[in-house]
C-alpha cells in the first residue's frame, strides 16, 4: 500500500511472532470492548482487531511470551496508525481533501469516478462491509431465518446441524462472552471503588476512567466444547460438528495476507481452533453477524455444481426479499395499492415485475436483486464490478422502464399475479401518472449506489438514475416516516440528488439521516451546484433502535407537518403533488410562512373579512395562497377563484391554495387546492390579474 503501513504491518507480525498470539488478541479484543464510553470506534477498531487476527492466522501458535500493558497498547496504536494512514489514502483517492465527512462544501467541478477510482472505492466498501453490515442485530437474525433457515433440511442431511443450531451456539456464545466481560469490569469497579455516578438519558454518556486488569482475559474468549453443548442441551458430537465447520486454525490463512482488503479467511470461519475440545472466539459476536458468509462458504461447493440446493437457496434469497419489499411498503401504502410477482404481456410477450405499487398519481416500480457482488469485484476487478453492476443495477433499471413504457403504451395496462390479484391502470388517470424506478439489493452496495452519477465512467445508465436502496436501509426508512407523501418526496429528493450530485455519501442511512435534519435533499444556496458533504448524522437510528430513544422525525416547520396530515386525510387524487411542493419548501422560508398565516389568521378575526398573502418561487415556478375567512360557504369558491387569477398574474405552472374557517377551532386548515398546468396567455385572465396586487415577497 504504501511504505508507511508496509512497515507498521511488519512490526505487527514480529509482534505477533513474539507474543502468545491468543493471549494477545485476548487482551486487544477486551481492550476495545472497554473503549471510551464503551463505545467501539468502527471506523478503526474493529477492522483493526480483524485485520490482526488475520495476520496472527498466517502462523502456527506456539507456546510464546504473553503480553504486557505496554505491549498491548503498542499494538492498538500501531493498529489506530495504519487504518488512519489507509483512510487518508481513500479520501485522497475519490478526490477528498481531508476526511470527506468532515468538510461541508467542495468548489469543484462535479465529475463521474474513473473505473480505477470506482474500483478503489469498491475495496474500502468491502472493507466497510465486513465492519459495518448496515443492518441491525434484528434485521440480521430476520435475514438468516428468512433465507438460510429454509436449508435446514439441507445441512441437516449433509453436516448433521442445521442452520438453527448454528445460530443458536453463535449467540450462546456472543451472551457468554458479554457476561464474561461484564463480570470482570463490575468486579474491577468495586476494587479500584469508583461511584458511577447517574445518568440522565438526554446527556451524553458518563465516562469512567478505569485502570485495565486484563489478566485474565483469555478466559472470556475461550471455550471448552462440552461447556457450549451442555448449556445448549446439544450432544458433543453436534457441537463439535458445527465448530469444526465454521472454525480454522493458526497457519491456515493465505501467506499472502497483507492488508485489510485482501481476503480474511476470519471472516469465512470466525472461530479459532485450538485443539479438539478448546475453540477460541476473539470477536465473540463474528459468528452472529457474519453467519451468512459463513454459510454461503459453507455451500460453495454447491454454487461450483449448481446444485438444486444452490437453485433452493437462491429461490429463498429473492422470496424473502421481495415478501420483504411488500412488508415495508404496507406499513405505508394500502394493502390493495401493492401487487407483487404480477405479470403483464407487452409486445407478444410475457413479463414479470417484482412489486408494483400504485398509489395516488404515482407508480412505483419495484425490481429486486438477490444476486451478490463477486469477490474479484470487491478485490477491485473492473470487468467484474462492471458486470455485477450490470447486474444489481443497471437490469433492474431496464426492467423498470419496460413496465413504464408497457403502461403508456398499452390500453388499460393490466398486471396479475398467481392469487388472482389484478392491478389496472385507468386511462383518465394515465395522463397524470409518475413513475419511479426503483432497485432493492439485498446485498449492500452503499457508498456505491449512494452515489450513482459516479458510475458514468462504467455507461450504466442513459442519464436516467434509479433509486437504488439495500432492503435494511428501506426497512429502516419506512419505518421511521409516518406517511406515504413524505416517502414520495423522499424518492423524489434522493433522484433528483443523485442526478445533480450535489450530496456525497457513504451509504443510504446517512442520506436519509440528512433529510430528516434538513427535510430535503436540497441546498437553499443556488450559487453551489456541486457537491456538499454533511456529517453523519445517523446515529438518531442507533439512538431510536438501541437505545429506544424517540422516533426521530423529519425536521419541519409545524405548519408544514400540519398540512401534510391534513392532506393524509383527505388523499385527493394528485394529492402527493402538493405535499411535495409543501415539503420542498426550506425550513427558513416556512418559518416565515408560518408567521404569515397567523398574522392573516388574526386580520381576518380583527376585520372580520377575507385576508391572505401569497408568496412565490423561481425554481420550481410556484405559487402558494393562504386565504382565511369566516365564510366557509364561499370560500372554497373564492380560493379557485383568487388563485387561479394569482397562478396567471405571476406566471407559474403550479399553484397551491390553502384556506382556513377561522370559525372552525377543530381543524387547522378548511382546504387544499393545487392547480397544475403551463401558464399561457388569457385575455380574460389578463384583465382579472390587472385588479390584483402584486406579489412582493420572494422564497427560495
Amino acid at each position: 500500500m504504501n511504505d508507511r503501513t508496509d512497515k507498521i504491518r511488519l512490526e505487527l507480525e514480529a509482534l505477533l511472532q513474539q507474543y502468545d498470539n491468543i493471549d494477545l488478541l485476548s487482551k486487544v479484543s477486551f481492550t476495545i470492548s472497554c473503549s471510551k464510553n464503551n463505545k467501539i470506534d468502527i471506523k478503526n477498531d474493529v477492522p483493526g482487531l480483524q485485520f490482526l487476527v488475520g495476520l496472527s492466522l498466517k502462523t502456527k501458535n506456539i507456546q510464546k511470551q504473553t503480553s504486557s500493558v505496554e505491549i498491548v497498547t503498542k499494538v492498538i496504536e500501531l493498529l489506530e496508525e495504519y487504518f488512519t494512514i489507509l483512510h487518508r489514502r481513500t479520501d485522497n483517492e475519490t478526490s477528498f481533501n481531508n476526511n470527506p465527512l468532515s468538510k461541508k462544501m467542495l468548489h469543484e467541478k462535479v465529475e463521474p469516478f474513473s473505473k480505477e477510482i470506482v474500483a478503489d472505492f469498491m475495496k474500502i466498501h468491502n472493507l466497510f462491509w465486513q465492519i459495518n453490515m448496515e443492518k441491525y442485530e434484528f434485521q440480521h437474525l430476520d435475514m438468516l431465518r428468512g433465507i438460510f433457515c429454509q436449508l435446514n433440511d439441507v445441512f441437516a442431511s449433509k453436516m448433521g446441524f442445521t442452520i438453527t443450531d448454528v445460530i443458536n451456539v453463535g449467540y450462546m456464545i456472543h451472551e457468554s462472552c458479554l457476561m464474561a466481560q461484564s463480570r470482570h469490569i463490575l468486579h474491577m469497579i468495586t476494587k479500584q471503588k469508583i461511584i458511577i455516578p447517574r445518568q440522565d438519558e438526554d446527556k451524553e454518556p458518563v465516562t469512567i476512567k478505569l485502570n485495565l486488569d486484563f489478566n485474565n482475559a483469555m478466559d472470556f474468549y475461550v471455550f471448552d466444547i462440552n461447556h457450549i453443548a451442555k448449556q445448549l442441551s446439544m450432544t458433543t458430537q453436534k457441537t463439535t460438528s458445527i465448530l469444526k465447520h465454521v472454525s480454522c486454525m493458526f497457519g491456515e490463512q493465505n501467506p499472502k495476507y497483507q492488508t485489510p482488503l485482501d481476503d480474511n479467511l476470519f471472516l469465512y470461519k470466525p472461530v479459532i481452533r485450538i485443539s479438539d475440545d478448546k475453540y477460541f472466539y476473539p470477536q465473540p459476536n463474528a459468528l452472529v453477524f457474519y453467519l451468512n458468509r459463513v454459510f454461503s462458504h459453507l455451500l460453495e461447493k454447491e454454487k461450483k455444481s449448481q446444485t438444486r440446493n444452490w437453485e433452493k437457496y437462491n429461490k429463498a434469497k429473492k422470496r424473502y426479499l421481495e415478501e420483504r419489499i411488500v412488508q415495508y411498503m404496507a406499513r405505508l401504502f394500502p394493502r390493495e395499492c401493492i401487487i407483487n410477482n404480477a405479470t403483464y404481456s407487452y409486445k407478444g410477450k410475457e413479463y414479470e415485475t417484482d412489486v408494483l405499487v400504485a398509489f395516488d398519481n404515482k407508480l412505483l416500480i419495484f425490481e429486486a436483486k438477490s444476486g451478490i457482488v463477486s469477490e474479484s469485484a470487491k478485490r477491485g476487478g473492473i470487468k467484474s464490478m462492471e458486470r455485477d453492476m450490470k447486474n444489481l443495477i443497471s437490469s433492474a433499471t431496464t426492467q423498470a422502464k419496460r413496465v413504464r413504457s408497457y403502461v403508456m403504451e398499452t390500453q388499460n395496462p393490466t398486471f396479475t399475479n398467481q392469487t388472482g390479484q389484478n392491478l389496472t391502470i385507468n386511462e383518465d388517470i394515465k395522463h397524470r401518472i409518475k413513475f419511479y424506478l426503483i432497485n432493492v439489493t439485498l446485498e449492500s452496495l452503499s457508498g456505491i449506489t449512494a452515489n450513482l452519477k459516479r458510475l458514468d465512467s462504467f455507461g450504466l445508465f442513459d442519464g436516467e438514475y434509479p433509486w437504488s436502496v439495500n432492503l435494511f436501509s428501506l426497512d429502516i426508512i419506512t419505518e421511521i416516516l409516518d406517511y406515504p407523501s413524505i416517502f414520495i418526496h423522499y424518492i423524489e429528493n434522493r433522484i433528483a440528488s443523485q442526478k445533480q450530485s450535489l450530496f456525497f455519501s457513504l451509504d443510504e442511512d446517512t442520506l436519509f439521516s440528512v433529510y430528516l435534519k434538513m427535510g430535503m435533499l436540497q441546498h437553499s444556496d443556488q450559487e453551489i451546484n456541486l457537491i456538499l458533504v454533511v456529517p453523519d448524522w445517523s446515529e438518531m437510528f442507533d439512538d431510536y433502535y438501541l437505545k429506544h430513544k424517540k422516533k426521530p422525525r423529519i425536521q419541519k416547520e409545524e405548519f408544514v407537518l400540519q398540512l401534510v396530515a391534513f392532506l393524509e386525510k383527505t388523499r385527493d387524487l394528485g394529492y402527493t403533488e402538493t405535499t411535495s411542493i409543501i415539503l420542498d419548501v426550506h425550513n427558513h422560508d416556512a418559518e416565515i410562512m408560518s408567521k404569515h398565516i397567523q398574522t392573516t389568521l388574526k386580520k381576518a378575526k380583527k376585520k372580520n373579512r377575507v385576508c391572505d398573502f401569497s408568496i412565490i418561487s423561481d425554481e420550481p415556478s410556484v405559487g402558494i395562497t393562504f386565504m382565511a375567512s369566516k365564510d366557509k360557504e364561499k370560500l372554497f369558491e373564492q380560493l379557485i377563484t383568487y388563485c387561479t387569477a394569482k397562478k396567471y398574474q405571476a406566471k407559474r405552472n403550479r399553484w397551491v391554495g390553502i384556506s382556513k374557517d377561522i370559525t372552525d377551532k377543530e381543524n387547522d386548515f378548511t382546504q387544499v387546492i393545487f392547480l397544475d398546468g403551463e401558464w399561457i396567455y388569457d385575455a380574460e385572465l389578463e384583465k382579472m390579474s390587472e385588479t390584483l396586487p402584486k406579489i412582493k415577497t420572494d422564497f427560495l
